[in-house]
């Protein structure tokens, strides 16, 4: 995708900015590359998004987009080593491997296994007994 029209992306005026040599018109913050610049100027002022096609989903990054769209073919950077559960983010599949090691937080009345504190106690304020 390319900048905007608006978008001067000349090295005019950022001489002494070593390699931070594209400026966004609308705010003044300069960029390292002409990507970077696009992605800020589509998150923080309301540039075009870009489109999953295989969804209705936008992104304003092409790093994002490209990171939602392996999830449409099962393809993750990280994997569980014991069922193969796939992973964007290392905490996540952390956590994940807590379950299978037996660590984490359960849930006394359903037997629910938590990796966060956080989520549980919010599953504890609505858990109620099975019957």
């Amino acid at each position: 995708m390319k900048a905007p029209k608006q978008f001067n992306t000349s090295k005019q005026g950022l001489d002494g900015l070593g390699k931070y040599k594209h400026l966004c018109v609308v705010c003044k913050k300069v960029f390292s590359d002409k990507r970077h610049l696009e992605d800020h100027y589509r998150s923080k002022h309301g540039g075009p998004k870009l489109q999953c096609q295989h969804c209705p989903k936008t992104f304003a990054s092409l790093r994002s987009l490209e990171r939602h769209t392996n999830h449409h073919f099962g393809k993750y950077p990280l994997y569980c080593s014991q069922c193969d559960a796939g992973f964007e983010h290392r905490k996540d599949l952390l956590a994940h491997e807590d379950r299978h090691q037996g660590r984490g937080y359960i849930c006394l009345i359903c037997k629910k296994v938590f990796s966060s504190e956080r989520s549980f106690f919010k599953h504890q304020e609505i858990c109620v007994k099975p019957e």
